[in-house]
Order: structure tokens, then sequence, then C-alpha cells
């Protein structure tokens, strides 16, 4: 089989992947471990949306960065090193440039409206303005949702170096690629990275390089590639599936029981300069590792069962998931606070608010994105997008 045949598989996993970024942020605002530092906590909360939220945040952003090392690798082959960097900045680093500022600017709006509109007492929002005098000028500029976009152009420059060494084909990257070291070793080197930040792992959201989202997300843009140059060793992964479900289950339930009940400001204050070294954490952070690492591997093995499928109606998610995720968190937040002084149940809220957002991005995709020049600065010319 080609290793440029393209995998439908892999398609659809990132894009459910982003899709469910939405669902997950969405489900922050009545989250008890964020009420004291999310921008739209509401007055009610829940566990079982913790324990769904986090499961979900371990696996599916190290999801998208093992798709997008395959992905990388295989690009690398069609359009040579040069033509790969040109592709990525085109496709990863222009749409960054061109979307934090307008998006920045929603936020600020939105959350400047938020706190001199709203009654409900928010946390973050009384910390905004205790700090900043209620002026969103004054905030520490970040990457907020799109965070990855830069983290990743960063990476596929990482691949496209490794590429010109020739250590994609080198001795250390063959045994990498082997399933024991993948299951016991990768673990362990993205511990580290996780003692370093707090638990559950936050987003890598300045506007510089982070060094430990490269040594956590790093590795499994690494592990997408090694799928890449080993077409069988996602075959040999899967004779592992049900141990690793089970183990990666067993963990995370693990990991969850060990989290605090909420998570503070004056940690998040602190957390700029490293969480302190404590016995506690290095056994939160492995355990959060081996978690994260199976149940990545689970969906990954799980995606080729099931969604080796290419159809219309796919290859449309596929196409405005990119669309829907940037533009989805001021959105989310505009909802969110119109709905948080209303008397209704919370679980109604959280399904009004991913309706309307899912709604509004399909409806703007469609009228504003998919035939038009900003589809083709997303996903490409839709000719060659069905060639990819």
């Amino acid at each position: 089989m080609s290793q440029n045949i393209r995998l439908h598989y892999l398609d659809n996993l990132r894009a459910l992947a982003m899709l469910l970024g939405i669902v997950f942020h969405c489900a922050l605002a009545y989250s008890p471990l964020m009420q004291n530092v999310w921008l739209t906590s509401d007055s009610q909360n829940s566990v079982i949306i913790d324990v769904f939220a986090y499961c979900l945040h371990l696996f599916r952003m190290p999801l998208f960065f093992v798709v997008s090392g395959y992905f990388a690798l295989m690009l690398i082959d069609k359009r040579t090193v040069s033509g790969f960097i040109k592709n990525r900045a085109k496709r990863i680093l222009l749409p960054f440039i061109i979307f934090l500022p307008l998006l920045s600017i929603a936020m600020m709006l939105i959350i400047s409206w938020a706190i001199n509109s709203i009654s409900t007492t928010i946390p973050m929002l009384n910390y905004l303005v205790e700090e900043v005098s209620g002026s969103m000028q004054e905030m520490p500029i970040n990457t907020m949702h799109l965070w990855f976009l830069l983290n990743l152009f960063f990476m596929c420059l990482m691949a496209a170096g490794l590429h010109k060494l020739k250590l994609f084909d080198a001795r250390w990257f063959k045994a990498f690629s082997s399933p024991l070291t993948i299951l016991l070793l990768l673990p362990l080197l993205m511990t580290p990275a996780l003692m370093y930040v707090s638990a559950p792992h936050p987003a890598p959201s300045k506007v510089y390089p982070e060094v430990w989202s490269f040594g956590f997300y790093g590795i499994y843009f690494l592990l997408g590639g090694a799928l890449y140059k080993n077409r069988l060793l996602l075959q040999h992964l899967s004779q592992y599936k049900h141990y690793l479900l089970i183990t990666g289950i067993v963990l995370y339930i693990v990991f969850y029981y060990q989290l605090p009940a909420s998570l503070s400001l004056l940690d998040m204050v602190r957390e700029a300069n490293g969480v302190p070294f404590s016995w506690h954490h290095t056994r939160l952070a492995i355990v959060e590792a081996f978690a994260a690492l199976y149940l990545t591997l689970v969906c990954i093995i799980l995606g080729q069962q099931y969604l080796s499928i290419e159809n219309k109606i796919f290859k449309y998610f596929m196409d405005s998931s990119y669309w829907l995720y940037l533009i989805h968190l001021p959105l989310l937040l505009m909802i969110q606070y119109y709905l948080i002084d209303l008397e209704l149940n919370m679980w109604l809220k959280f399904a009004i608010g991913n309706l309307v957002v899912f709604t509004i991005g399909i409806a703007s995709y469609q009228l504003l994105v998919r035939n038009t020049v900003i589809g083709v600065l997303l996903n490409g010319k839709r000719i060659e997008a069905m060639k990819k």
C-alpha cells in the first residue's frame, strides 16, 4: 500500500478532536474544578461534568497531535521540505496571525460587556476587575484556544529539521517505534513536562513556545511520525487494545480522585514560574502521562476500526471543523453569559450552548467560508482537498 494514500479515519479523528474541543469548553462553565478560574463559571455545577470533561481532556489534543505528526511526514514526502513549510505556513501560521487579533478583540468586548451586565458572581471576572480595573487592554496577551496552531507550526519546523538531518530514518527513531517502547517509555518521557504544570495539564497559551509543550505534545507529534514510518506499528499496538482501554480507564479514575476539588486563582498565578516539586504531584504526573497515552492509542485503534469512512457528511464536518473551532470560544462565551442569569437547569444550558454554537458555526461556514477565499485558506482548494 502506498504511504501517500489518504487514511480517512485519521481525517475523521482530527475533525472529531477539534469538534470535541467545543463540547469541552462548553462543559467548563459547569465544572466544579474550574469554578474559580473559568470565564463563564455558572452557579450550578456537577461532578459528572468534571468526570466527563477531564477524561476528554486527557486524550483530545494528544490525539490531534498524533494525527498532525502523521500527516506532517506524509506531506514532507509528497511536497519536499520547502513545499511542506510553505504549505504549513499558509494553512497554520497565516490563520493564526489573522484570527488571533480578531478573536482577541471579540473576547475583550464580550468580557467587558459581561463585567458590566450580568449579576451572577464569577470569581474570574471579579479577579479581572480587581487586577486590571475592568480594562481588558492591560490583560497579558496569550494565544487563547489558538495555542495549538502556534505549537503545531513550531513542531512542523521541528519535523522539517529532523527530516533534513535524516533522523526519522535513524536507529533511535526505529527503536522509538516499537510497541514496548511506546507503551512503557513514552509516558515516562512525558512525565517531566507534566511535573512542570498543574494537573490536569493547562493549555500552553503563551505567545512564545513553551518547553513543556514540546515535552508532552511534541512526543505525541513524533508518535504520529512513527506511525507513518511504520505502518505495521498500529496493527501491533491493536493487539493490546483491551489492556490499553481497561488500564487507561483505571488510571484515569486514580488520576481524577487525586485532583483538588477546585483550582484557585493563586495557583494559576504561581504556575507562571512552574509548579513546585512534590512527590504527590510527581505521582500525579506519571499517572496522567500513562492514562493520556493509553486512551489516545485506544482512540486511534478504534478510529481505524470504525471511522475509515469517506462520505459527504463526514467530509463536510471534517472541512468545517477547523472553522468551527477557530470561532467557537467568543461565541460560546457570549451565549453562556446570556444564559448565566436565567433560572434554567444546567444540563439544559449545556445543551443550548452546544446546539447554538454548532448551529451558528455550521451556518456561517456554509455562507461565509465553504466556497470563499477563507475556505481556501483553511482547507485548501476543495478539488485539491479531495485528492489529499
